[in-house]
């Protein structure tokens, strides 16, 4: 059984579905980090990992290339972060 659908995730796809209709052919967009404890040490609390899969997966769907940019050695980061990162 997947997720949830919310509906947040609904206006997600809503964007990435207008986007592409626009001519949206890429997105760069910052994801800064898979660590949660990270996120928070640089305010960016907001950043969801557990939903970054989904989030991407909706708008390269639709066609459109994801630039995911990375910040990698925060605080709270450890040897397996960047592995992780990779991972997911």
């Amino acid at each position: 059984m997947g997720e949830p659908v919310d509906d947040q995730h609904r206006a997600r796809s809503r964007a990435a579905r207008l986007a592409a209709r626009s001519g949206c052919v890429s997105l760069s967009i910052g994801l800064e980090s898979v660590n949660e404890e990270s996120l928070d040490g640089v305010s960016k609390g907001f950043n969801l990992p557990q939903r970054y899969q989904r989030d991407l997966k909706a708008i390269r769907d639709k066609g459109i290339q994801v630039i995911a940019l990375i910040m990698v050695g925060l605080d709270g980061d450890d040897a397996g972060t960047f592995q992780r990162t990779l991972e997911s």
